[in-house]
């Protein structure tokens, strides 16, 4: 018969909470990535589609220089 404390109740469900840590390190990185590639994107497009979405290609220029990990 095993009983269990609540020290090693804390410690499986912080043994569970690390193996899910990876897939939301992965989750984040990939949202980071894709904001990255989104603003670059920008630098594509013409005065005329800038416009369109309501920005300058000054506007533009300065989204692509803001931080692709913390903004």
């Amino acid at each position: 018969m095993t009983i269990e404390t609540e020290e090693s109740a804390g410690r499986r469900a912080d043994a569970g909470r690390w193996r899910l840590a990876p897939d939301g390190l992965v989750a984040a990185l990939r949202h980071w990535l894709e904001k990255r590639r989104t603003r670059r994107n920008l630098l594509e497009l013409s005065a005329s589609e800038l416009s369109d979405i309501g920005m300058t290609r000054e506007a533009a220029r300065a989204e692509v220089r803001k931080s692709w990990f913390w903004d």
